[in-house]
């Protein structure tokens, strides 16, 4: 998942509520809802988070994506 991507992502998840609802309780289904797609390893990883608020969701997906990046 570039950051370009995430920071899109995040981004219209801070100015759309109800795209932020749907990214934090069905991620698959927010991003097709917005045409966003992305390749299967990394929306694995975004379903994988557990957050409850979008700046955590942000958090988890750097600490996640970060530790993919070193290795």
């Amino acid at each position: 998942m570039s950051w370009q991507t995430i920071n899109r992502i995040l981004g219209l998840a801070m100015i759309d509520e109800v795209f932020a609802d749907r990214l934090l309780k069905e991620p698959r289904e927010a991003l097709n809802a917005y045409g966003i797609r992305l390749p299967p390893r990394e929306l694995a990883i975004l379903c994988e988070c557990q957050a409850q608020t979008i700046p955590e969701l942000g958090r988890q997906l750097v600490e996640k994506l970060g530790s993919e990046a070193s290795q």
